[in-house]
């Protein structure tokens, strides 16, 4: 769960399988990771080599993340592109989809 701070200074939370829902649909991605690196922002991480790909990818997610924010009372919230791929947990190994790591 995500807890984003809206302009007013509320918390509103984001449950993973929402936010992971808006990228696959904008993008028809699966291998990507949001991840909450202030209380008032994102950044995403794709999993795409070919630069020209890239950029589009992040062009339809970073649309559909601003519009779904906005229709959550979000849209104060910062979007930015990762230029890290996405990293699989140190531990299990597995590939979390969505980390919280900042607390708003």
């Amino acid at each position: 769960m995500l807890a984003l701070r809206a302009k007013d200074g509320t918390i509103v939370r984001l449950s993973p399988l929402a936010l992971t829902t808006v990228i696959e649909d904008a993008t028809a991605r699966h291998r990507f990771q949001v991840v909450q690196i202030a209380p008032d922002r994102i950044a995403v991480r794709l999993h795409v080599d070919d630069p020209h790909e890239r950029s589009v990818e992040w062009g339809a997610a970073e649309r559909a993340l601003h519009a779904d924010l906005a229709h959550q009372s979000l849209g104060n919230v910062g979007v930015s592109l990762d230029p890290r791929a996405p990293v699989p947990d140190g531990r299990s190994g597995k590939l979390r989809e969505v980390i919280a790591a900042v607390r708003a």
